[in-house]
């Protein structure tokens, strides 16, 4: 739970815009997190969901939901496709 708190923390603190910027180049800060966010996925399938007790679900007063739902919800649809969790 603290380390999805800390990605989602991550996430925030770069904001949706600068993590597209920095998707487009080698960023390897940003790459690594996406990378531990993927394995945590592939580890634990859908059950990761149940790990975001400390991350809103929501972003509040009009706020986007987190990235990081977003994030989850991509890693787990690609490794649902390659047949790596169910």
């Amino acid at each position: 739970d603290l380390l999805l708190l800390s990605i989602h923390q991550f996430f925030m603190g770069l904001g949706v815009d600068e993590i597209r910027r920095r998707g487009q180049q080698d960023d390897k800060p940003l790459r690594m997190v996406k990378t531990v966010l993927h394995e945590l996925c592939k580890l634990k399938g859908p059950e990761v969901r149940q790990h975001l007790t400390l991350v809103p679900r929501d972003g509040g007063a009009g706020e986007p939901v987190p990235i990081i739902h977003a994030y989850i919800d991509l890693n787990l649809q690609s490794l649902s496709s390659a047949g790596l969790v169910p």
